[in-house]
């Protein structure tokens, strides 16, 4: 399943630099910060998750005339594959979240372009990667993901292991080398991917989102997404219905 939240904008009119659009899209299960990657004006580009270990992605695109000279010293652009990875994890994803929240005022549009240059400052210091090869399969953590996937309430690895037929701490170490994330962590992250997507999807309750992730109760829940987005379930259902 997978939900996008987006923004077109129109740059205004004579300035050198300007946001065209921006964007977040959630695949489930579960997300975590991987690498970036370029894509230039009338270039055809294809990409997917990883089946096993999905991400959430977000999308900024900007032109002007200033654009393509300053996209070519960016310091993986002139590569057959610009992909990139961007420190502090997770920078670029709060750019792109604080202009989604902007206003449409002239403070909002500012606001906007201080954003980009940060993206942009960030994109500047990013170290080039080599061209991603694809991470190996393995049938026993297909089969918990797929559960997982089916009974998206499930709140252990322990359980997990349990579907499988293995000792937890071999379907850990399995499941780790498979997905890059430990299965506790991967969970968190699948519950809480979840839960913001019931958020913003959907008008369950708060208490329904939490028993649908797996969260005994909401409060649970409450801590978990406040200490992962800073702010609380209601706040944030607040904030993306603006």
């Amino acid at each position: 399943m997978e939900h996008a939240v987006s923004r077109n904008l129109i740059p205004a009119p004579g300035v050198q630099l300007g946001l065209t659009s921006v964007g977040r899209s959630d695949t489930m299960p579960g997300h975590r910060f991987g690498p970036g990657f370029l894509i230039s004006p009338n270039q055809q580009t294809d990409y997917q998750a990883d089946e096993i270990a999905p991400w959430s992605y977000v999308w900024l695109g900007f032109t002007g005339p200033a654009a393509a000279d300053l996209v070519a010293r960016l310091p993986f652009a002139n590569r057959a594959h610009p992909t990139f990875s961007a420190r502090p994890a997770g920078a670029l994803a709060t750019c792109v979240n604080r202009i989604l929240a902007l206003p449409a005022t002239l403070a909002g549009e500012l606001e906007g372009l201080s954003q980009l240059f940060r993206f942009l400052i960030l994109l500047s210091s990013a170290s080039p990667l080599p061209r991603p090869t694809q991470r190996a399969t393995n049938p026993y953590v297909e089969r918990a993901l797929e559960h997982l996937r089916l009974h998206p309430a499930t709140i252990s690895a322990t359980q997990l292991a349990a579907v499988v037929g293995l000792d937890r701490s071999y379907f850990s170490a399995l499941f780790k080398e498979a997905t890059g994330m430990a299965p506790e962590a991967y969970l968190r992250t699948f519950r809480l991917t979840r839960a913001r997507h019931l958020l913003e999807s959907t008008r369950l309750s708060v208490e329904q989102v939490a028993r649908e992730c797996g969260y005994r109760q909401a409060n649970s829940l409450a801590r978990s997404f406040r200490r992962t987005y800073g702010l609380s379930p209601t706040a944030f259902r607040r904030q993306v219905a603006r």
